[in-house]
């Protein structure tokens, strides 16, 4: 029997894992009749509707619950497969115990990291290290996915008590074009760098490279991404460096203006995938 499948999210943010999870969505609906994605919008932007694919978009744990609740519980025993992530795993565990519970891990996890994660018992999302994950409520997962090998090393690494870790590499939607070269007249390199400013991207290293001297008045860094954590004091360290430096914010037709770009970079050594290279 073909299982019915339900994806979970808690976004906070805009970037490449919530691309991945649509595109996931979209892709898993050509193979299988039913899916769906109850999507718990904690911050960043709305969930965009994947065609054939039913989103739930909620703004609480009560309406996570809810939609949770409904979207697992199936008449005849049918047999639902609910792919979660560390987020959502352990709750979506209590919510759906008689669900199978697949959780993706899009990034390399480190022994000290602090991940955000929700509290199965509150609905919190609270900061826990991979040690003090709800193990005892996460015993009933019966496999982990890393979205490439090194991910699911660390796994295996660090989350001693998952029963089994499997590396099942992410993907990427290929524009069905390739957009034109649009390089602009400069007079400079220019090199792009798609992330957001938060620290493990380390964006503060490609700003005092394009500062020093000898790269300064040749080079010119085009930041892409929604802002983060670190984004005043990337501003404030390209000021003081007077660095060549642009923020350009989030934008959606990204393959179309990185067509004006002579390389892309990236400082970021913790990427469990590295989508925004791989585009």
């Amino acid at each position: 029997m073909v299982p019915h499948v339900v994806i979970t999210w808690l976004s906070t943010a805009r970037g490449g894992a919530e691309n991945s999870v649509i595109e996931l969505a979209t892709h898993l609906a050509r193979l299988v009749p039913n899916v769906e994605v109850v999507w718990w919008r904690h911050g960043g932007r709305a969930a965009k509707n994947p065609g054939p694919v039913h989103v739930h978009e909620v703004t609480d744990w009560n309406g996570y619950q809810q939609a949770l609740a409904r979207a697992t519980s199936l008449p005849g025993g049918q047999p639902v497969v609910v792919i979660s992530n560390h987020r959502t795993a352990a709750a979506d565990v209590t919510i759906a115990p008689t669900a199978r519970v697949v959780p993706v891990v899009r990034h390399v996890v480190s022994q000290d990291q602090t991940l955000r994660v929700i509290d199965p018992h509150t609905g919190e999302l609270v900061e826990r290290t991979i040690g003090q994950m709800p193990w005892d409520v996460l015993s009933a997962v019966p496999v982990w996915v890393g979205i490439s090998q090194a991910s699911a090393a660390a796994l295996r690494e660090h989350a001693p008590r998952a029963r089994f870790v499997s590396a099942i590499p992410n993907g990427v939607t290929v524009p069905v074009r390739i957009p034109a070269r649009s390089r602009p007249n400069t007079g400079k390199l220019l090199v792009a760098a798609v992330a957001r400013t938060v620290p493990w991207k380390r964006l503060d290293v490609l700003v005092r490279a394009v500062a020093d001297p000898r790269l300064s008045t040749a080079v010119m860094l085009d930041i892409f991404g929604e802002p983060g954590s670190q984004h005043q004091e990337l501003q404030d360290l390209v000021g003081d460096l007077g660095a060549p430096v642009r923020s350009m914010g989030y934008v959606d037709n990204l393959p179309h203006r990185l067509a004006g770009y002579d390389a892309l970079a990236t400082a970021a050594l913790q990427e469990g995938f590295g989508r925004s290279s791989i585009l």
